[in-house]
C-alpha cells in the first residue's frame, strides 16, 4: 500500500503588511497559491492525501507567520479527511477516491496568522485566501513495473 502525496506550496509575501501600535495593522500579502490543485485518484488500496506547506517571505522583523487554527478549512460537501496540523507550517489532508464519473471542485479557506510582540504586548491579525481542489475524474491504473532479466 503506498501513501501518495500531492504538495501544495502556500506561498506568502508580507512586504507590504506592517503594524504600529497607534494606528494597528495596515497593508495585505502577496499570495501564490495553485488553483484548483489537481488531485489524482488513487490506485485501490493506496491512500492519498494533500499536504499544505506554508512558506513566508517578508516577514517584519519580529513577527512570526504560521497557520490559524483552522488554517485549512472545507466548505460543505468535502468528501475527505478533516485537516491536521503536524507542525505550524504544513497541514495535512486524507484525500482518497477513485473512479469519479467527473471533476469535482472542492472550495476552501487558507488562513495564515502573523503575529509578535510590540512593546510588549502580543498582538496578531489572520490573512485569508480561497482557492479550490479539483479531484480529477477517471481510474488509476497500475503502474507496469518491469523487472531486470
Amino acid at each position: 500500500m503506498a501513501n501518495n502525496s500531492t504538495p501544495i506550496n502556500v506561498n506568502v509575501n508580507f512586504r507590504n503588511v506592517s503594524y504600529s501600535p497607534s494606528t494597528g495593522w495596515s497593508g495585505t500579502p502577496t499570495w501564490n497559491v495553485p488553483t484548483p490543485v489537481n488531485v489524482p485518484p488513487s490506485k485501490a488500496g493506496d491512500s492519498m492525501s494533500i499536504r499544505w506547506n506554508l512558506n513566508a517571505a517578508a516577514v517584519p522583523a519580529g513577527f512570526t507567520a504560521e497557520f490559524a487554527t483552522n488554517g485549512i478549512l472545507f466548505g460543505n460537501g468535502w468528501t475527505g479527511g478533516p485537516p491536521s496540523s503536524s507542525n505550524s507550517t504544513t497541514i495535512s489532508v486524507n484525500d482518497t477516491f477513485n473512479g469519479l464519473s467527473s471533476n469535482q471542485d472542492f472550495e476552501y479557506t487558507i488562513a495564515v496568522n502573523l503575529g509578535g510582540l510590540v512593546n510588549g504586548q502580543y498582538v496578531q491579525t489572520t490573512f485569508s485566501l480561497d482557492p479550490d481542489v479539483e479531484n480529477q475524474s477517471g481510474t488509476a491504473n497500475l503502474a507496469i513495473r518491469r523487472m531486470a532479466d
